[in-house]
């Protein structure tokens, strides 16, 4: 897509202060509304949409995170096998967490305020994926930050509902 006239394209700087621009307390309360709408929308009938959001999120996994992760998200991408901390065994987060899914951690891991080495902290080459996610959004014509902020979210969302379905 093209960006509107007289518009250009953000540095990856000017993205990641537009997304801290959204962060504190806001992304906190974000975070947790998407969490209660996703398992309200589990609990009370919504298997479809449930099933579709896995499904989608199944495929942007495989697309932009199995090459570290792992088809399965067992740590064991190929690419991953090369980094000198390997990938984290996406499988066992729940049980590695007293059997709770740790949806706000993975949620900011994902999205880059966390930090994870692997992750683009310290020089590594891996993407933050909340930036490289918000620079995509931008790119679409007409898209305005608040916009392109949803649809991150959106797509994090997807990724998690994914990660948490591979749970053991």
């Amino acid at each position: 897509m093209h960006a509107s006239a007289g518009a250009r394209r953000l540095t990856r700087g000017e993205t990641r202060i537009k997304m801290r621009a959204l962060g504190g307390d806001f992304m906190t309360q974000v975070i947790r509304s998407a969490a209660a709408a996703l398992i309200l929308g589990l609990a009370f009938g919504a298997p479809a949409m449930a099933q579709s959001t896995v499904e989608a999120g199944a495929a942007a996994f495989k697309n932009r995170c199995a090459v570290c992760h792992g088809e399965t998200g067992k740590g064991d991408g190929t690419v991953g096998q090369m980094f000198t901390h390997p990938p984290k065994n996406l499988t066992l987060l729940s049980k590695e967490n007293g059997g709770v899914f740790p949806f706000e951690r993975v949620y900011q891991s994902i999205d880059g305020r966390k930090k994870i080495a692997a992750h683009g902290i310290g020089g590594s080459p891996m993407p933050i994926w909340g930036e490289y996610l918000m620079e995509e959004a931008m790119e679409r014509q007409g898209t305005d930050k608040n916009a392109a902020a949803l649809m991150v979210q959106g797509r994090i969302l997807q990724l998690i509902a994914y990660i948490q379905s591979v749970q053991q």
